[in-house]
């Protein structure tokens, strides 16, 4: 046990004296103080509508002037329209009153701006009373998205430390004295997963707190960051078995880093019954488990369910890359 704790040590010791290390270590906690700041800015200073035709031409003139309006034929389109990923007002008839529809995503701030458009156009030259619905009580699709590729970038960095840790020791030949230590395979990765974990979980606790406060279940969030961990200790194997130096690392890291990203992103936008083709990959149950814990929707699989498969898949991958990683530098 000593002899993990002293790796441990030493791992800390040399990422706080890496300036780029310090940096990739606190960048979730930058991004989610961007995302907390900009974000809401970005998302209620959009106005666009899509009307109906059949909606008063006086009035589809008086709405030109606060924004952008789209016309459509039928009502169903315009709810169509409402509901594609940008956030846009539907402005639609229902008998003698106006209706403004949302998706349900949309920031409080940016409905009140719509509703006062409305109220501005409509009194008192135009006395037609005004309404507004949702057609799905949702979080903001921006946020939302955000947020999880935050929390998983949180995770992931976990992993790119002890990597580059894993890199510094083939590259000064540490690995060489480790090779021949009482430290064994095994003490070894448990050291780096320690690494992987407090750093991990320093960022993705730092990352929820920003952006959401104590409005989650920060015990799940815990176990999301533990259920990760084969997967990502395989991301710092990938890592220190291909890469030679810092260099070659920062290369590697950048194709990984991209491919790593891609399942968030795409869960958010390809349908239900094609995400199954992302089943065998550890990140999309990862993200299963993040949606569960951060997003309001019921989601397909539950936090459990989706904790499980990500450590069997994370686990199927650390057996691969562990072995290839064990032959590369001969430990």
């Amino acid at each position: 046990m000593r002899k993990i704790w002293s790796m441990i040590i030493k791992d800390f010791t040399v990422a706080t004296r890496d300036r780029m290390m310090l940096f990739i270590i606190f960048y979730a906690v930058i991004f989610a103080f961007v995302i907390r700041i900009f974000v809401p800015t970005v998302e209620s200073t959009q106005v666009k509508f899509a009307a109906y035709k059949g909606v008063s031409e006086q009035v589809i003139s008086q709405i030109e002037d606060f924004g952008e309006v789209d016309l459509f034929d039928s009502v169903e389109s315009v709810y169509d329209r409402v509901e594609r990923i940008d956030s846009i007002a539907g402005v639609v008839m229902e008998g003698e009153t106006i209706q403004l529809v949302f998706e349900g995503n949309e920031p409080e701030g940016l409905i009140d701006t719509y509703k006062m458009i409305l109220a501005e156009i409509t009194s008192p030259e135009i006395p037609i009373p005004i309404d507004y619905r949702a057609t799905e009580e949702k979080g903001s699709l921006l946020m939302d998205l955000l947020t999880v590729v935050l929390v998983v970038m949180a995770i992931f960095i976990g992993g790119i430390s002890a990597g580059f840790n894993m890199v510094n020791e083939k590259e000064t030949k540490a690995i060489c004295a480790i090779a021949i230590s009482p430290l064994n395979f095994g003490k070894y990765i448990i050291s780096k997963y320690a690494t992987s974990l407090f750093i991990g979980l320093f960022g993705t606790l730092c990352a929820g707190l920003i952006l959401v406060g104590l409005t989650i279940d920060y015990v799940k969030l815990l176990l999301v960051v533990v259920f990760s961990g084969a997967m990502v200790i395989a991301t710092s194997m990938f890592l220190g078995a291909f890469a030679e130096n810092e260099m070659s690392a920062l290369v590697l890291l950048k194709v990984t880093g991209w491919l790593y990203m891609m399942v968030p992103i795409l869960t958010f936008f390809v349908s239900e019954k094609w995400q199954v083709i992302f089943y065998p990959l550890p990140t999309y149950w990862q993200v299963m488990m993040i949606k569960n814990v951060f997003l309001t929707e019921v989601q397909k699989f539950d936090f459990w369910f989706s904790g499980i498969m990500t450590f069997a898949t994370g686990f199927v991958m650390l057996l691969i890359l562990g072995n290839i990683f064990r032959k590369k530098v001969r430990i």
